[in-house]
C-alpha cells in the first residue's frame, strides 16, 4: 500500500471498531446465521470480550455498510430485507468479502 493508503487506513481503524478482531467478526456472522438479526441478544452471548450493547452498535453499523465491502455487485442482498436466518448468506460467503477490504 502507498503511505496515503496506510494512512487512511490508521484513520479509518480508529475510527471504527478497534478492539474487534477476526475472532469476533467470525463469531459475529455465526452467531447472526445461527440466531437472526432480530435475536441479537443471542447473537451477543456467541461474542467474547464484547457486551451486548456493543453487539448492537457493530450490527447496527455492520447492515448498514457491508454493500461497501470489495467484490459486491449486487444492489440487493438478502442481508439487507429478510432477518430469516435461512436466507441470510453463509459465513464462507462474508467472510471472503471482509478479507476483500484487508
Amino acid at each position: 500500500m502507498t503511505e496515503e493508503e496506510n494512512a487512511e487506513k490508521d484513520t479509518l481503524a480508529e475510527e471504527g471498531f478497534s478492539d474487534w478482531q477476526r475472532r469476533h467478526f467470525q463469531a459475529f456472522i455465526k452467531a447472526m446465521e445461527r440466531y437472526g438479526r432480530d435475536s441479537l441478544d443471542k447473537v451477543a452471548l456467541e461474542i467474547a470480550d464484547h457486551t451486548e450493547e456493543e453487539v448492537r452498535e457493530y450490527a447496527a453499523v455492520f447492515f448498514e455498510r457491508y454493500m461497501e465491502l470489495k467484490g459486491e455487485s449486487q444492489p440487493h442482498s438478502p442481508l439487507t430485507y429478510r432477518a430469516d436466518v435461512s436466507q441470510m448468506p453463509t459465513s464462507s460467503w462474508i467472510v471472503s468479502k471482509q478479507a476483500r477490504l484487508s
